[in-house]
């Protein structure tokens, strides 16, 4: 059996499937940018829609909460951006994946953050909501 054809037959099949997984990883990369950029934008309505909304109590949250929450979705699309783009670089002395790693993480407690304090200014919301409607039925 001739090895040097095998191994060339070898090397053509694992190239391909290597190439498809990483087209694959690829396009989960990009899906996971819009993904985080189409919450960011989500954040922005509704911080926008709250900004619009009468109710006082609570507001000051959600509006904090939805500020956070685009924030941290807008890290982790740049971070996501800066590893498709530059993929195990060293660049000035710094390594490109700790700095997309820190990136990513801050996004995310960031985001955490944020919708926590949104969680919270929606309560308020609803207990005052609730308030008002117990004091209409009472008169």
């Amino acid at each position: 059996m001739d090895f040097d054809f095998l191994a060339k037959i070898t090397g053509i099949v694992l190239t391909e499937h290597f190439d498809y997984i990483y087209a694959m990883l690829v396009t989960e990369q990009k899906l996971i940018i819009s993904g985080n950029l189409i919450q960011a934008l989500g954040g922005l309505v509704s911080l926008a829609d709250e900004l619009n909304d009468p109710t006082a109590s609570g507001q000051i949250y959600n509006i904090i909460g939805n500020l956070l929450q685009s924030i941290g979705n807008s890290l982790q699309a740049i971070a996501g951006m800066y590893e498709l783009e530059n993929k195990h670089v060293d660049h000035k002395g710094y390594k490109i994946d700790e700095n997309i790693e820190t990136l990513e993480i801050s996004g995310s407690w960031i985001q955490a953050t944020g919708s926590v304090m949104t969680l919270i200014g929606q309560i308020k919301e609803e207990d005052n909501e609730i308030d008002v409607s117990e004091k209409e039925t009472l008169h």
